[in-house]
């Protein structure tokens, strides 16, 4: 019996670690953007939204269906509007890049935003500069520090909380799961 759960344990830390990443061969295809997407063009402003709440994910392709942080983190900030009665919308940035980042949060606050969620360690450099130039509007950055790209100061201002976890504990414990029962 001890075998099985020690198994099984191992088994779920695993998966939970493979839920994590985010490989592109799994992730679904995605099209134009379409219903609440927003997608912000090199200097055009995305159609008003006025939402209080905006994700803004970490590339083009990275959709709110794409089984990781984005996915979870919408569904978190839908749970929470349907709670609360605010606002909501996602902004697609038109590339990987901490401009085209930063230009997405700039839009989302000129149209009213308040929260800002940005998902994984490639939104670091463009949370850095914006909880300074926006110290009134509250970041969440998930699985990331706010950090310089220049310097790589790490910065966590009063407007923001960065959200990180320990992979390496659940990692640990399928280790030492599987060695314990001489695998």
């Amino acid at each position: 019996m001890k075998k099985l759960i020690a198994l099984l344990l191992a088994m779920v830390m695993v998966f939970g670690l493979v839920a994590c990443g985010n490989n592109a061969s799994n992730a679904p295809e995605t099209t134009a953007p379409a219903g609440n997407d927003t997608v912000v063009e090199n200097n055009e402003p995305a159609p008003a939204t006025g939402a209080e709440i905006v994700l803004v994910t970490n590339g083009p392709q990275s959709t709110v269906d794409d089984r990781g942080f984005n996915q979870l983190s919408w569904e978190g900030i839908q749970a929470y509007v349907a709670e609360t009665g605010k606002t909501a919308n996602y902004y697609l940035p038109v590339e990987t890049s901490t401009a085209s980042y930063i230009q997405c949060i700039d839009t989302a606050i000129k149209e009213g935003a308040k929260v800002i969620v940005c998902s994984g360690f490639l939104m670091s450099g463009c949370v850095y500069e914006c909880q300074k130039n926006y110290p009134d509007v509250k970041f969440i950055l998930i699985d990331a520090t706010p950090a310089s790209e220049e310097t790589g100061e790490v910065l966590v201002a009063e407007n923001t909380l960065a959200m990180t976890f320990a992979e390496d504990q659940s990692g640990f414990l399928a280790g030492y799961a599987a060695v314990y029962e001489g695998y």
